[in-house]
C-alpha cells in the first residue's frame, strides 16, 4: 500500500510539473507576442520616418489603446538629448486631453456622433451627442497626417471618425459601475488563482531544493571505488574507473536536471506574477498603463532569468549526449578507462565554456536593453573597456592554458598529479581552474595560468624506485638474490602479475655508506598500482630477510683516542 501511494505521488508530481512547464511556455509565448506586437508598431513608423526624414509619427491613445496616428514636421525638439517639447508631442498631449475631457463630461453612447467638418480652411473632427455633450472640436487632420497614410485629407478624416467613435463608446462602457464590478470579481478570481499557483510552485521549488541537497551528498568519489591504491589488476582498475566515470555522469545529469526544474519553477513564479498582475491591470481603464509597463519594464530581470535557464538547459543537454556517447564507447572492445575518463573531462570543460558564452550573451543583451553602446566595450575603447581587458588578462591566460593542457592530454579526472608541490587526485577540470583532492582530504583549487610543470604519476604507466640498505656484514650476493627472488615472486603471483608491466630490473649495489650497503631495483607498473604493489613488496622482503638472517643496515660510528696524557693515565690506572 505504501509503495502504491509513493508511486501515485510520483505520478501526480510528474503531471503537476508537466502542467506547470506547459503553463510557463504558454506565458512566455504570450509575453513574446505582446512585446513583439508593440515593437512591430514602433518599427513600422520608424521605417516610415526613414523614407521621409522630415516627418515623425506618434499614436494617440485612449486608456492605453492606440486609436489613430498623427504626424508633424521633425524639429529640433525631437532630439532626445534636449528637454524642449516637439510639435508632435504637443499635438498628441492636446488631443489625448480632449478625449479625457469628453469622457469626464459624459455623453449618450446612442446619440454620440464623431464626424469630419471644415473649419477655417481646416479639416477637423467634431464630437457631440445632441444632448449632454455639446458639439466640440476634437482634433484637426493635416496634410502630413494624410501623407503618412497614403490617403486624402477628407478620406483620412472619415477613417479617423470611424475609429474614434467605437473607442469612446468602449471607454465609456468600461467606466460604468456594473462593468467595473464585474471585472473586479474577474480580477479577484485571477488573484486567487495566482495565490494558489504560487503556493504550488513554492512547494515544488522547496521539494526540488531538498532533492538537490540529497544529490549533493550522494556525489560519487574516487575513494569510493578504491582506484587510487586498492586496485588489484589492470582490468579491475579499468572497470573501476569506467564505473566511476559513468556514475559521475549519471549523478551530474540528475543534479543538472534538478537545477533546471527548479529554475523553470522560479521563472514560472516570476511570469505568473508579472502576467497575472498585467492581466488584472489591463481590465480597468485607469490602470491599463500599468499593463504595458509590466510587459516591458521587467524585461531586464527576464533577461537574467533566461540566461540562467539557458545555462541549466545546456548542462542537461550536454550530459544527455555525453551519456549516450560514453555508453556507446564503453561497448567497444579494448576501450581504455583513460579514454572514458577523458570524455568526462571534456564534458565538464564544454559545460564551463558554454556557461561562459551564455554569460557573455546575457551581459551584452542586458547592456543593449539599457541602451549602453556595446561596440566600444567590445573594442576595448575608453576607460571601461581598458579596465575590463586589463582585469581579464589572467582569465584569458587561464582559458588558453586550460585548452592546451586538455589538447595535449596532460592529465584528466582521476589522475594523481603533482602541481607546484601539491599532490592529489584530479577531481575537477575546466578552462579556468583545476581541483586536486589531497591525501588528507584537502581540496586544492589551482588556476590554469599558474600551472607551469605537471608531474603525472598515473599516466600510461608508473614506476616504483625501491632502495633498501643491508648491514655491511651481510652477504651482498645473497641479499641481491633474495631481493630478485622476492620481486620475481611478485611478478608471477596471480594477484599481482597484471600490475607489473616489465620484468623486474634489479640494478644492484647503488651505494656504500656508514649506514650499510644500498640495493636498488625498479618496478614498472600499471598506472595507480605502484602504491599497493610497493607496500606488498616491502612486507614480503622483510619476511625473506628475516628468514635468511639478513640484517637491515644500521648507522655505525667508531671512536679513536690518540696518545695523550689522559690516555696514559687511564692506561696506568687500569694496569694497577
Amino acid at each position: 500500500m505504501a509503495n502504491r501511494l509513493t508511486g501515485l505521488r510520483k505520478q501526480l508530481g510528474a503531471k503537476a510539473f508537466i502542467l506547470i512547464s506547459l503553463f510557463t511556455f504558454s506565458l512566455i509565448i504570450f509575453t513574446n507576442a505582446k512585446v513583439q506586437a508593440a515593437s512591430s508598431n514602433q518599427n513600422l513608423f520608424t521605417n516610415a520616418s526613414n523614407n521621409q526624414s522630415t516627418i515623425v509619427y506618434a499614436p494617440i491613445t485612449l486608456d492605453g489603446r492606440d486609436i489613430v496616428h498623427i504626424a508633424a514636421r521633425k524639429g529640433t525638439g525631437n532630439n532626445l538629448n534636449q528637454n524642449t517639447i516637439s510639435p508632435l508631442d504637443i499635438r498628441v498631449d492636446m488631443y489625448e486631453e480632449n478625449l479625457s475631457e469628453i469622457l469626464a463630461t459624459g455623453f449618450n453612447p446612442r446619440t454620440l456622433y464623431v464626424s469630419p467638418a471644415q473649419s477655417e480652411q481646416q479639416t477637423v473632427i467634431l464630437v457631440g451627442d445632441r444632448n449632454k455633450l455639446k458639439r466640440r472640436k476634437l482634433m484637426s487632420v493635416t496634410e502630413l497626417d494624410a501623407r503618412i497614410h497614403g490617403l486624402s485629407v477628407a478620406d483620412l478624416a472619415g477613417e479617423y471618425s470611424k475609429n474614434i467613435r467605437p473607442a469612446l463608446i468602449k471607454a465609456w462602457q468600461e467606466r460604468q459601475p456594473a462593468t467595473i464590478q464585474r471585472k473586479f470579481f474577474y480580477s479577484l478570481g485571477i488573484f486567487v488563482g495566482i495565490i494558489l499557483l504560487t503556493a504550488l510552485l513554492v512547494f515544488y521549488i522547496k521539494s526540488f531544493g531538498k532533492k538537490g541537497e540529497r544529490l549533493q551528498e550522494e556525489e560519487p568519489s574516487l575513494s569510493d571505488f578504491e582506484i587510487e591504491s586498492e586496485a588489484d589488476s589492470e582490468a579491475e582498475a579499468d572497470a573501476q574507473m569506467m564505473e566511476y566515470c559513468q556514475q559521475k555522469i549519471i549523478w551530474q545529469r540528475k543534479l543538472n536536471i534538478n537545477r533546471l526544474k527548479r529554475w523553470i519553477l522560479v521563472i514560472s513564479l516570476f511570469l505568473l506574477w508579472v502576467l497575472g498582475l498585467a492581466a488584472i491591470a489591463g481590465m480597468f481603464p485607469y490602470t491599463r498603463w500599468l499593463e504595458d509597463w509590466l510587459l516591458t519594464k521587467p524585461l531586464l530581470l527576464a533577461i537574467i532569468l533566461a540566461t540562467i535557464l539557458g545555462m541549466k538547459a545546456s548542462d542537461v543537454i550536454i550530459d544527455f549526449f555525453f551519456r549516450k556517447f560514453v555508453d556507446r564507447e564503453s561497448q567497444k572492445p579494448h576501450v581504455s578507462a583513460r579514454h572514458i575518463s577523458r570524455l568526462t573531462t571534456f564534458s565538464n570543460v564544454l559545460k564551463g565554456a558554454i556557461t561562459f558564452i551564455w554569460m557573455v550573451l546575457g551581459i551584452l543583451w542586458f547592456l543593449e536593453k539599457l541602451h549602453i553602446p556595446i561596440i566600444p566595450i567590445l573594442a576595448g575603447a575608453g576607460i571601461v573597456g581598458f579596465a575590463v581587458s586589463f582585469s581579464s588578462q589572467n582569465l584569458i591566460r587561464d582559458i588558453i592554458n586550460g585548452i592546451i593542457m586538455l589538447w595535449e592530454d596532460q592529465f584528466i579526472i582521476g589522475d594523481l598529479i603533482n602541481i607546484n608541490g601539491t599532490v592529489g587526485v584530479v577531481e575537477n577540470v575546466n578552462l579556468r581552474m583545476t581541483q586536486l583532492r589531497q591525501a588528507n582530504g584537502i581540496l586544492s583549487t589551482i588556476s590554469n595560468s599558474s600551472i607551469s610543470i605537471v608531474h603525472n604519476l598515473t599516466k600510461d604507466w608508473s614506476r616504483i624506485v625501491f632502495t633498501v640498505e643491508v648491514s655491511p656484514q651481510a652477504d651482498i650476493d645473497k641479499a641481491l638474490e633474495i631481493v630478485r627472488e622476492t620481486a620475481c615472486g611478485m611478478q608471477t603471483d596471480e594477484e599481482w602479475q597484471e600490475s607489473v608491466i616489465d620484468p623486474v630490473n634489479v640494478l644492484g649495489v647503488n651505494n656504500i655508506s656508514s649506514n650499510g650497503i644500498e640495493i636498488m631495483l625498479w618496478f614498472k607498473t600499471e598506472p595507480g598500482t605502484q602504491f599497493a604493489l610497493g607496500r606488498e613488496f616491502r612486507r614480503r622482503l622483510k619476511y625473506a630477510f628475516d628468514k635468511e638472517n639478513i640484517d637491515i643496515g644500521i648507522p655505525q660510528s667508531s671512536l679513536q683516542l690518540e696518545d695523550s696524557p689522559a690516555l696514559r693515565l687511564l692506561t696506568s690506572n687500569s694496569e694497577q
